[in-house]
């Protein structure tokens, strides 16, 4: 799925909304209008992190997001300012310079993972899914070599 801030940003009060297990807020917002702004929906979330003694945010790919820029201003910078002192977030993403560039705003940690590490991660999780799964069991393991052979020399460091 293609990340948009607007479904980054309901996804977020979802999942903080059960996880906190308190729908009021979420309630009240729906009973205003079927269609909160996202304004609405970042003042939602800051109101749901501050119910957290800590809570960690993972945006993973951010270099996948068809319109990286204006989720990196109406939602990653915004809460970044927010300057929450129990609220961590974490951005993984290739390095490109638009988003080096960007991200450089709000003074990020930069950790380098090498190619090597996230290559044996991804063989690791090629291996056992091509183990595990029921539907690719009644391949011969010859074939199911051959995926992994695939599979492994396409990802490039990178899996679906």
């Amino acid at each position: 799925m293609k990340q948009t801030s607007r479904s980054l940003l309901s996804s977020l009060v979802l999942s903080l909304t059960v996880k906190s297990k308190n729908f009021l807020l979420l309630e009240k917002l729906y009973d205003k209008h079927d269609q909160p702004t996202n304004a609405e929906l970042l003042h939602l979330l800051m109101n749901l992190l501050q119910l957290f003694q800590q809570s960690y945010i993972v945006l993973d790919a951010l270099d996948e997001c068809d319109d990286y820029y204006q989720l990196f201003v109406q939602v990653v910078k915004v809460i970044h300012d927010w300057k929450l002192p129990h609220f961590h977030l974490l951005v993984s993403s290739r390095r490109e310079q638009h988003i080096i560039i960007s991200m450089g705003e709000c003074n990020p940690a930069e950790i380098y993972l090498s190619v090597e590490l996230v290559d044996r991660d991804v063989i690791s999780y090629i291996c056992s899914v091509v183990r595990e799964d029921h539907r690719l069991k009644r391949w011969s393991k010859t074939v199911q070599q051959d995926i992994k052979n695939a599979l492994i020399s396409g990802a490039n460091g990178m899996y679906v």
